[in-house]
Parts: structure tokens; C-alpha cells; sequence
């Protein structure tokens, strides 16, 4: 998720954003810009929309992670579909043909994109689709992007607004909240029944109305009258009748709870004076406020609401589940896939660092090992060369060493577990054993701690057998094997090699 928001906006006479970032359990308002924008004497804008984006820009002199923007309400559609199902990815794959078939627009190419509401009474599921055209999204981009300001996410003021509601207000289970965004050509409304939103939409009247009466009576500019109705607000008068009538047939539409919400009025509508009183006397609509959750702003309340718009735009960014993006198809912004990228060969990066260190560590690990086993090879070989008859092959130089040293001792650990003190002894208990009729001669014995070797030669295969037999029956020997036993063509006797296990 961003750590920091930028959400920005405008209209025909003022340009705002605001910076936002995100702590552990607090959002916090780094930075809230708003900057008149200058009209001409037929109170239009003086100069493009990019020249004052241009302005804010340097005013607000930071940046974000995220930066996200808006649309007009004007050139947004809301409409109200169900599905028996709540897939998202099905209901992205079906809205599409069924909404530009009730769309009242020649655009060729559409954009929607929906949020889930609630079920309906027969179990279908409510689904607000928000729909756009092509060109508008791409001219928006343009626009903020020729400022110097390329958004990852465009929004929906309506969808922002609930977003900023949620995130910005503690609002309590089983009560009704109507927050109520007035801009300077229309105002969006979103509807909740605690933090669940029962419905969004926009209707077609804002500041502009009530203002262009009073400048066709006073005779003034629209810049002069602005001036006046932000440094002391303005009282509607008759000019409401219609708002009222428009809020009042939206909430009929819904349940008991949601008729009596607790009215929210924000943007230009904290500038009606008696906005409040006329809701309240005319459709039993309370004004109030609901509870702020944690955040921190150098600010007032009052300033916070009149530029909510952008503070909302900016909490969406660090909220991706909130809203919608109608910043689709091919005008989709890559910057996330970049930021990916460079935050994968980041850890590209730091992976071969340590596959280096690693590979590194290993090798002189092993150096160092080899290092140690050639020192101690070469001291056993210095030892054994010391200690071994002159011209004994260094084999197994331990092993050779320890049963030369029982040898030499006369003992063997095997025999001495026997009672057996020497090798005379084994070779009276052989001489005993073997009968005295056998032919037989032995050359050569050897003898380890494990085995008892004998080479030798005798008459017959028979005295072969024999003599393995007889060794057998020696107690401390286990096991007798004939390693081989051939005829010697010089002499015709049997060349014999017996290994008696100990």
C-alpha cells in the first residue's frame, strides 16, 4: 500500500488538492492546497485548467506515492443493476453490454466500472455501475498530465466522497449517514446505513446556480461574489427548492432508517447558510457530525469539509478497496507494473549481493578447512613415517598405527576380551585345535584387532575344509571364510588363504 496520497481536483473556479500520508493507526494531512481560479468578465476561466494545475503545483511543492483525480459529475452515468451472483469477475464480464444499452450517450467506446451495494428483498445482489466515456478519461489524463502530474487512478466523485466518509468518520452500526458534496456544477450524494453504502449518485445542480442568480441581481463577478460567499457563506433562499426536492426523492427510494439519516453536508454546501435548517424543516433531515476517527491536521474542521473532495481523493489512494478506476484499457497507468520493476531489481540486486557474500563465505570456508585437513595430513604422515616399520605403505595411516601398536604391546583389544593375553596363545589354541593328521603349512599369519589371516598350503581340498572347521571351534574366533584355495601346478598342492573373524 502507498505511504502517501496526493488527490486533486477542480472546477471552474477553483483548483485543490491535498497530500495525505499514512501512519501506523492515523492518516495525517501533510499539506491541503486550494487556489481560486481567475475568470474573465463573461465569468469563465481566464485561463486553462493546466496553467492553474500548474499553480497548485508549485503552491503545494510535494509530492506522493499515489496521485489520483476525478472526473465531473456531469460526465459520469450511475446506474443500478442486480446479479443472482456476487463473483466480481463475472459481474465485470456481463455489466458491460447491459449498461451501454441504458446509457443516453453516442460515445463509441465506454468505460464502467461498479461497486457492490447490498441485497436486494428477493436475495439479488445491487451492484452501482459508474460509466464513462473513452475521451473524457484520456482528456482528463492529458490535462493533469501536461501539469506535470501523471494519475495512477481516476475516480468518481461520489465514490471518493464514500471512501473519505469511511475512512475519515467513525460511523456507528444501525444509523443512517447522507453525505452531501456540493461542487461548483453539480453534487454527489452517498448514502450509508453505518460504514455500509446503500447508494451513490449525482444530480445536476451546485453552487453555480444559486450564484448565478445572485450575480444577474447584484450586477457583480462571478470572482467577486466567490470572494464574498467564502469569507461570510450565502443564504440560497428559494434557489435551494430544487435541491431539496432532488436529495428528498433519492432518500424515498430506500428503507425507514436511511429517510431520517443524519445529513452531512460538505464542500460548498457548508457555504449555504441555511442549508441546514431548510433540511431539517422541510424532509425532518438533522445536520450533524459523525466522529472523527484518527487523524491528524493543523487545521479546522470547517476548512477540512469545504476541501473534501480532495482530502477524499487523497484517503482513497491509500485505501485500493474503496472505490473504482475508471482509468482503463489502454489509457491504464503503468506506473505501479514500474514501480514493481524497480522495486524487483532492487531486490534483484541485494539477492546477488548475497549470493556473492555467500559463494564468498563458503569458499574461504573451505579454504580455510582444506588449509587445517593439509596441516593435520601432513603431521599424521610425519608421525606415522616416524613410527611405522621403514617402507609401510600409508594406507589408513590411523587404523595402521593403532593395531601396529597392539601388535607391539603383544595384545589385541578383541583377544583380551577373551582372556587371551598374546598372540602365542591364539597360535596354541590353533596348533590344538587343527587334528594332527592334516597335512598342513602355514606361511604367513596375520593379525589385527577385527580378523585372523592365514595363508599357507596343504595337501587336499578336504584338509581345506577341515582346517576351517577346526578354527571355527576356537571361542573367540565368529566366523571362518575361505578366501581361496587353489592347486599349485609346481608342487600339486593346495595354496590356501583363510580370514578368521575375531
Amino acid at each position: 500500500m502507498a505511504k502517501s496520497s496526493l488527490g486533486i481536483c477542480w472546477n471552474d473556479i477553483h483548483v485543490q488538492a491535498a497530500v495525505i500520508k499514512a501512519g501506523i493507526s492515523e492518516y495525517t494531512i501533510e499539506k491541503m492546497v486550494r487556489i481560486p481560479r481567475e475568470c474573465s468578465e463573461n465569468n469563465t476561466p481566464k485561463h486553462t485548467v493546466t496553467h492553474d494545475i500548474s499553480l497548485l503545483v508549485q503552491e503545494l511543492g510535494m509530492t506522493a506515492d499515489t496521485r489520483i483525480s476525478c472526473l465531473e459529475e456531469n460526465q459520469i452515468m450511475y446506474r443500478t443493476v442486480s446479479r443472482p451472483f456476487a463473483d466480481r469477475r463475472k459481474i465485470a464480464d456481463t455489466i458491460g453490454p447491459e449498461v451501454e444499452s441504458l446509457l443516453p450517450i453516442m460515445e463509441s467506446r465506454v468505460i464502467t466500472d461498479f461497486v457492490m451495494l447490498e441485497k436486494d428483498e428477493s436475495g439479488q445482489h445491487l451492484i452501482e455501475t459508474i460509466s464513462t466515456g473513452f475521451n473524457e478519461v484520456r482528456e482528463h489524463i492529458t490535462t493533469l498530465q501536461a501539469a506535470g502530474i501523471d494519475p495512477e487512478e481516476i475516480e468518481a466523485p461520489s465514490m471518493a466522497l464514500s471512501s473519505g466518509a469511511r475512512n475519515l468518520f467513525d460511523l456507528a452500526e444501525g444509523k443512517g449517514y447522507l453525505f452531501l458534496h456540493m461542487d461548483f456544477n453539480d453534487s454527489s450524494l452517498a448514502l450509508f446505513s453505518g460504514k455500509r453504502l446503500r447508494y451513490a449518485c449525482s444530480f445536476p445542480y451546485g453552487l453555480s446556480t444559486i450564484l448565478s442568480a445572485v450575480v444577474r441581481e447584484k450586477g457583480c463577478t462571478l470572482t467577486e461574489i466567490t470572494q464574498e460567499v467564502r469569507a461570510r457563506g450565502i443564504e440560497a433562499g428559494k434557489q435551494l427548492d430544487h435541491y431539496l426536492r432532488e436529495v428528498l426523492i433519492t432518500l424515498q427510494r430506500f428503507s425507514r432508517e436511511e429517510q431520517d439519516p443524519e445529513l452531512v453536508p460538505t464542500g460548498y454546501a457548508r457555504l449555504i447558510t441555511d442549508l441546514p435548517a431548510r433540511f431539517e424543516q422541510e424532509g425532518g433531515i438533522h445536520c450533524g457530525m459523525p466522529a472523527s476517527r484518527e487523524l491528524r491536521h493543523d487545521g479546522s474542521q470547517e476548512e477540512l469539509l469545504l476541501n473534501f473532495l480532495s482530502v477524499s481523493l487523497a484517503i482513497r489512494g491509500l485505501d485500493p478497496g474503496g472505490g473504482i478506476n475508471l482509468r482503463q484499457q489502454e489509457l491504464r497507468s503503468t506506473k505501479k507494473l514500474e514501480k514493481f520493476r524497480e522495486y524487483a531489481v532492487k531486490w534483484i540486486r541485494v539477492a546477488c549481493i548475497l549470493l556473492v557474500l555467500w559463494i564468498f563465505g563458503v569458499g574461504l570456508d573451505v579454504s580455510f578447512k582444506t588449509r587445517i585437513s593439509n596441516e593435520l595430513s601432513r603431521r599424521i604422515q610425519a608421525e606415522f613415517s616416524s613410527v611405522m616399520p621403514t617402507g609401510t605403505p600409508l594406507v589408513d595411516p590411523i587404523r595402521q598405527m593403532e593395531q601396529y601398536l597392539a601388535r607391539m604391546s603383544g595384545k589385541s583389544g578383541r583377544i583380551e576380551k577373551r582372556g587371551k593375553d598374546s598372540t602365542l596363545e591364539m597360535l596354541k589354541d590353533m596348533s590344538v585345535k587343527i587334528p594332527r593328521d592334516i597335512d598342513v603349512v602355514f606361511d604367513t599369519v596375520t593379525i589385527d584387532e577385527e580378523n585372523l589371516t592365514i595363508s599357507g598350503s596343504t595337501k587336499t581340498y578336504d584338509n581345506v575344509d577341515r582346517i576351517r572347521i577346526a578354527l571355527a571351534g576356537i571361542e573367540y574366533i565368529t566366523e571362518v571364510k575361505i578366501i581361496s584355495a587353489n592347486i599349485d601346478k609346481n608342487d600339486q598342492r593346495v595354496k590356501l588363504r583363510l580370514v578368521c573373524k575375531i
